[in-house]
């Protein structure tokens, strides 16, 4: 059983812990943040303000529950356990998304980045005609969560290489004389920073 006694400071929350040590001796007592060595740490830099970023708090706030997870929930999870946290970690979980109350901070919202980046090639392919006169293919990339991370172009499975415009989204590849000539394979990967991957593949017919 995992009990938590929750109140502001100066509650009685401790008075109420010694009370209860008193009745259940078997039991495991913990608090949040502080309940691990790491979480000790963690709260010496949360009570003293050492974060000038409230997000940053809530980070911590966070990694001090997931190591008081593994170490104290988990671990005696057939036992009772009773906490005294300053802030609990209580997920609400809506549509991927985590909600977390951090003090007096208000509400972060947490996104969980499922979402492909976006290609799109700027050069309008037909299978049916030559390309001529072309100098170079232009691509549209984009990712609206998490950004992205890195790219790749390869020509006939080749890496090659390719220019990127962060600023306006733009990806360019300069055809000069190392690119290959006549029916010519194109794979561009797209990976943002959590590792979701699209892929476009393409050919053209250069001369």
């Amino acid at each position: 059983m995992y009990v938590v006694i929750e109140g502001i400071d100066t509650a009685g929350k401790s008075t109420q812990l010694e009370i209860l040590k008193n009745k259940f001796p078997n039991a495991i007592f913990t608090k949040e943040p502080g309940g691990t060595a790491l979480g000790i740490k963690l709260r010496e830099m949360i009570l003293s303000g050492e974060a000038n970023s409230s997000l940053a708090e809530m980070f911590m706030f966070l990694a001090d529950r997931a190591e008081h997870t593994q170490e104290i929930i988990l671990k005696n999870k057939n036992k009772l356990i009773l906490n005294s946290g300053v802030n609990t970690f209580i997920p609400i979980n809506v549509n991927d998304s985590i909600f977390y109350s951090v003090k007096n901070f208000g509400w972060f919202q947490l996104n969980v980045d499922t979402i492909k980046p976006k290609i799109k090639l700027l050069y309008r392919v037909t299978k049916t005609k030559t390309q001529k006169n072309i100098n170079s293919i232009d691509f549209k990339i984009t990712d609206d969560e998490s950004g992205i991370g890195k790219y790749n172009l390869y020509i006939n499975d080749k890496w090659a290489l390719a220019e990127y415009d962060a600023k306006n989204d733009l990806l360019n590849y300069t055809i000069d004389g190392e690119t290959p000539t006549g029916n010519v394979k194109f794979k561009l990967e797209i990976e943002d920073k959590v590792k979701n991957v699209n892929t476009l593949n393409f050919e053209l017919d250069l001369k």
